[in-house]
């Protein structure tokens, strides 16, 4: 029997931080920390896991890639006339990147 309390609790910071690191939002990262213990439940169910740290993360990183793919599809947005039209927001990738080059810059202000 698995005691997921405890799993949760060893597991449940490191699952978070992966999730909003990887999604810099919040609320999408406490979704996807509620997604990846309901699916690490169900996969439980069906085999034996001999790793939760390297399973939780791999659910994490999915479930945080899958929810940067449909922010990326829905700034994309067909015309009447079947052309696309992509929005002036930058692709996920791109923020990301943004992202650490500002904390890196932060970092050598600071210093």
């Amino acid at each position: 029997m698995v005691d997921w309390l405890a799993i949760v609790e060893q597991h449940g910071p490191s699952v978070w931080r992966t999730a909003y690191r990887l999604l810099s939002n919040r609320e999408e990262a406490n979704d996807c920390y509620q997604e990846t213990f309901l699916a690490a439940f169900e996969y439980s169910r069906k085999r034996k896991i001999t790793s939760w740290p390297g399973l939780l993360k791999r659910i994490t990183t999915s479930r945080s890639l899958d929810r940067l793919r449909g922010r990326y599809r829905t700034q994309i947005q067909p015309l009447a006339n079947g052309e696309l039209v992509i929005s002036n927001i930058d692709a996920p990738a791109e923020r990301l990147q943004r992202k650490e080059w500002m904390d890196e810059l932060r970092l050598a202000i600071a210093k």
